[in-house]
């Protein structure tokens, strides 16, 4: 099989796996007062600035009549999945 086609089925198996645990936990949206926690960032200002400057390709938005912005549960899923095969891919790489 591709590397390339097992790297991708590694991260949606993973993606599938934490969107499940974070719906079960916050449903299908992340209000940022929680999500800086999931992402473990020290805090929900560093978050922010990490948002600010580009470094975190989550799309947050915010929502009609409520505070804070928020986050789809897929999406950090996905994000955070990406993020864990890549570093196993660079690790794996350094290895060889």
């Amino acid at each position: 099989m591709d590397s390339q086609l097992e790297n991708d089925e590694e991260v949606l198996f993973l993606a599938q796996s934490i969107e499940n645990s974070l719906a079960d936990k916050y449903g299908q949206l992340i209000p940022s007062r929680s999500l800086w926690r999931e992402l473990s960032y020290p805090s929900m200002t560093a978050m922010q600035r990490s948002i600010s400057r580009g470094s975190i390709d989550i799309p947050t938005f915010g929502l009609q009549h409520r505070r804070g912005r928020f986050a789809l549960t897929r999406d950090v899923a996905f994000w955070l999945a990406k993020q864990r095969c890549a570093a196993k891919q660079l690790s794996g790489a350094l290895n060889v």
